[in-house]
């Protein structure tokens, strides 16, 4: 039996009020250039639209041709894609870019490329991030190619990806922060097997990078620079600004730990770098990320192991709670954002849906809750209501989302 907590839960509707975040964005993807071939187009196509005329030539019309292609054998470097916003400072406008890159190795050919596209154009914009990020495709990766045509011999179906099993990949995974002024980004370092990519011919090297864009939300490749290095072998778990946007926060797995690390926004001077140790697990390998008011939580890849880090008046975080979860919740592996967490006087509260899989697919049936403090678990009970019958016919998330703690 536990001890009795003097804590009460009720069923309420409790908002933390965090700042809106800046109504932009910037991902750059891997792009690979297949889908730019056409087949009335003379002469060389770049990257991998090369194999897809070359699958389309010998595709018959009624039929579809698919083979798996070497992607080294048709790219020196990755091409890139560019899905950006970024909001107007002067209007509540926002310019919005788009495009994909091509690889141009002949000199002569890339003068003539360039010169068609236009200034500040989404296409020239994204050629100048192409000549930054020369990032070499690796040695190993697969990707098929398969190209249909209709009965008249029409190319009517196109689908690229990679293969069932055996071939490793790169996935630039971009995460970004608004700085007011410019954008900053950092895309992941390493392959789908986790090997390093290599970043030596990008200025600077593999970090964070820092991107500026004019009052009219004009993009500025051409001072995209490097601003924070970093190991490419490292898991990019999150990157966020605090609740004031004077620190820019970098969450990472590193060797099976879980690090943090806290950035000035305008000098990028380095005011944390924290290791924590993760529990580690055969299966996975990336632990769940939430955030509060003034608080980051971290949730271990096995759902044992959960840490709350609170943020100190210099503006850099500490550790102030670690708890094992109870073995049930373990069990359910429902730990959602969905959830809800607080931590406050030294105690830590959960609550959180519980689901069955009667009658077919997930529903909700009651809710659990779990309290701790230092000294470990104080209570956990799990409870059943009638209400979530009408809850379930709006949406799952409405239950979690309404359920407060009150302390």
């Amino acid at each position: 039996m536990y001890p009795t907590s003097k804590s009460r839960f009720c069923y309420g509707q409790r908002n933390t009020e965090l700042p809106e975040p800046p109504s932009s964005y910037f991902n750059l993807n891997v792009s690979h250039g297949h889908d730019e071939w056409e087949e009335s187009i003379a002469g060389e196509q770049p990257g991998l639209a090369a194999a897809s005329l070359e699958i389309a030539k010998n595709t018959p019309a009624g039929k579809n041709g698919r083979r798996t292609v070497r992607m080294a054998d048709y790219c020196k470097y990755y091409a890139l894609s560019l899905q950006a916003r970024i909001p107007f400072a002067s209007t509540s406008s926002q310019k919005k870019f788009f495009g994909s890159s091509r690889v141009i190795l002949d000199e002569t050919a890339k003068a003539s490329w360039y010169a068609s596209l236009e200034k500040n154009s989404s296409q020239m914009i994204m050629q100048e991030l192409q000549d930054y990020f020369q990032i070499p495709v690796l040695e190993d990766e697969n990707v098929y190619i398969e190209i249909g045509r209709d009965g008249s011999g029409n190319v009517d179906s196109a689908a690229y990806g990679p293969p069932e099993k055996g071939s490793d990949a790169y996935y630039t995974s971009c995460q970004s922060v608004d700085l007011g002024n410019a954008l900053c980004f950092v895309i992941q370092g390493h392959s789908v097997f986790g090997k390093p990519m290599d970043f030596s011919q990008v200025p600077g090297g593999y970090g964070i990078y820092r991107i500026p864009y004019t009052s009219e939300g004009a993009l500025q490749p051409d001072a995209l620079t490097m601003v924070h290095s970093l190991n490419p072998s490292i898991e990019i778990l999150s990157l966020s600004l605090s609740e004031d946007g004077s620190r820019i926060l970098l969450q990472t797995l590193e060797d099976g730990f879980y690090c943090l690390t806290v950035l000035h926004a305008e000098t990028f001077k380095e005011l944390q770098y924290t290791a924590y140790p993760l529990q580690k697990t055969a299966d996975h390998t990336v632990p769940s990320l939430f955030r509060g008011e003034n608080r980051l939580a971290v949730l271990s890849a096995n759902m044992q192991q959960l840490m709350i880090l609170a943020e100190k008046d210099d503006g850099t975080y500490q550790s102030v709670f670690t708890a094992r979860l109870p073995e049930k919740l373990m069990e359910m592996q429902n730990f959602t954002d969905y959830d809800c967490l607080l931590y406050t006087d030294d105690r830590l509260f959960i609550a959180g849906s519980l689901y069955t899989t009667d009658n077919g697919g997930d529903r909700p049936y009651g809710f659990y809750i779990a309290v701790y403090d230092e000294t470990g678990l104080l209570y956990y009970g799990e409870y059943e209501t009638s209400l979530l019958e009408q809850l379930h016919s709006q949406s799952y998330s409405y239950w979690t989302q309404e359920m407060t703690i009150r302390h």
